[in-house]
C-alpha cells in the first residue's frame, strides 16, 4: 500500500477520534464541524478502494509469505 494512503487513513482515524469526543463533550460543534471532520475519512477511504480495484493484492507474493510462516511455525 502507497505511503500517502497510509498517512490519509491515520489522519481519517485522528478526524473520527475528534468527531466521536466532539460529540459527548460539545454537541453543537459536532454538530457543525460534523462534515469537515469526516472529509478525509471519506477521500482515504476512496483512495484505498481506488487502488486496491486497480493494483489488487500479488497473490504469488501473499501465498509465498503463509508458507513461509507454516514452515517457521512447524
Amino acid at each position: 500500500m502507497p505511503r500517502f494512503i497510509g498517512v490519509l487513513l491515520g489522519v481519517a482515524g485522528l478526524g473520527y477520534l475528534f468527531n466521536s469526543f466532539a460529540g459527548i463533550i460539545a454537541p453543537p460543534l459536532a454538530a457543525s464541524a460534523f462534515p469537515w471532520t469526516l472529509l478525509p475519512g471519506f477521500v482515504a477511504e476512496l483512495a484505498l478502494c481506488i487502488w486496491l480495484l486497480l493494483k489488487g493484492i500479488n497473490t504469488a507474493k501473499w501465498e509465498a509469505q503463509l508458507h513461509g510462516l507454516e514452515q517457521t511455525s512447524n
